[in-house]
C-alpha cells in the first residue's frame, strides 16, 4: 500500500476514538520523523558543499581530484533530495486531522469564519480557546464575526 493511501484510510477512520488515536500516533511519526529527517539532509548538504568548496589544493592529488572534494561533490545532491523527501513527508503527516484539530499547513487559507461557536469559545480554524470580545484568533489570525 502506498503511503499516500495509507494516510487517506487514516484520515477517513479518524472520526472514531481508536481511529483518532491511530491517526494522532501517525501523524506524529510523519511530522516529526519527516522534520528530523530533512533537517538531516540539510545539514548533509550544506556540510558536502562546504567541504566541497574548502577543498582548495588539497584536492589535487598526482592523479587528478582526490576524495576530499569528489565525495562531497557526489553526495551534495542526494544529501538536498533526502531533505525534500523528509519535508515532503513532515508535510504529508500535518494535513492528518486529528479530534477537529487543524495545522495553518492544512487549511486551504484562513478565510473569514463564517460561524462563532458560542458553546465551546474556540477558532473555527485551529481551535485555541477564544475571548468573547476577540475579533480575530491570536493564534492563527483567522477573523471571527
Amino acid at each position: 500500500m502506498k503511503l499516500s493511501e495509507y494516510v487517506k484510510q487514516i484520515k477517513a477512520n479518524a472520526s472514531t476514538a481508536e481511529g483518532a488515536e491511530k491517526a494522532a500516533k501517525v501523524r506524529r511519526l510523519l511530522v516529526g520523523g519527516g522534520r528530523a529527517i530533512g533537517a538531516l539532509g540539510i545539514i548533509g548538504g550544506f556540510t558536502c558543499f562546504v567541504l566541497f568548496a574548502t577543498a582548495g589544493f588539497a584536492a589535487f592529488g598526482p592523479n587528478g581530484f582526490t576524495a576530499r572534494v569528489i565525495v562531497p561533490f557526489v553526495l551534495f545532491v542526494p544529501m538536498f533530495f533526502v531533505a525534500g523527501l523528509g519535508f515532503s513527508l513532515a508535510r504529508l503527516g500535518q494535513t492528518i486531522v486529528v479530534g477537529g484539530e487543524i495545522t495553518p499547513t492544512a487549511q486551504s487559507s484562513p478565510t473569514k469564519a463564517t460561524a462563532y461557536n458560542t458553546t465551546t469559545k474556540n477558532c473555527p480554524y485551529c481551535g485555541n480557546k477564544l475571548h468573547p470580545d476577540d475579533k480575530a484568533c491570536e493564534k492563527c489570525g483567522a477573523p471571527i464575526e
